[in-house]
């Protein structure tokens, strides 16, 4: 019985342990948003590419955003990956 109890306490303990690293790591990037260290204005662009796959179905290739962040002037550019129609 003793061994039973045992291990529902190592379960118990390692269950706690991951819902914290889990809630840990969900909050994480809006706690790193909120702050200003890394925060400023992002203002976003769009274009297109002229670049083609084969799920595009129209002639503008896929659509391209920037985001600068005038604040540091950083500029980060992305694919968007629901522009395929």
């Amino acid at each position: 019985m003793k061994k039973i109890l045992n291990f529902n306490l190592k379960k118990k303990i390692l269950a706690l342990l991951f819902i914290t690293i889990t809630i840990f790591m969900t909050i994480q990037p809006i706690i790193y948003a909120i702050t200003p260290s890394g925060g400023g204005k992002w203002v976003a662009g769009q274009w297109d590419s002229r670049i083609f796959t084969t799920e595009n179905k129209n002639n503008v290739g896929m659509l391209l955003r920037r985001l600068v962040n005038y604040t540091t002037g950083e500029k980060i550019t992305t694919f968007c990956r629901r522009t395929f129609c």
